[in-house]
């Protein structure tokens, strides 16, 4: 099923000997829909990321721009389906 599908975005690094992980994302499915060139696509929950106060460049975007130029930093999962049969999550 559609609603089953999850995505998870995952960071490592690597301190020394050891490796971390960091669970950046992780969300269901919000629509399925089709692009600009009539493709299936799946997009899932967004994200807001914060913006660090320290970004001058950010910074002087949101004080200098109207409400409809600026948007805070964000996570968008699209996923371009190939529906060939094998892979019909709709059913």
């Amino acid at each position: 099923q559609l609603n089953d599908v999850r995505a998870k975005v995952m960071a490592s690094r690597q301190v020394g000997n050891r490796l971390h992980f960091a669970l950046l994302y992780e969300g269901g499915v919000m629509t399925d829909n089709y692009d600009d060139d009539d493709r299936p696509v799946i997009e899932f929950d967004w994200l807001p990321i914060a913006r660090d106060p320290r970004n001058k460049a950010l910074a002087w975007k949101m004080h200098y721009s109207s409400a409809f130029e600026y948007a805070d930093p964000e996570l968008r999962i699209i996923w371009n389906v190939d529906w060939t049969g094998e892979t019909d999550l709709s059913e």
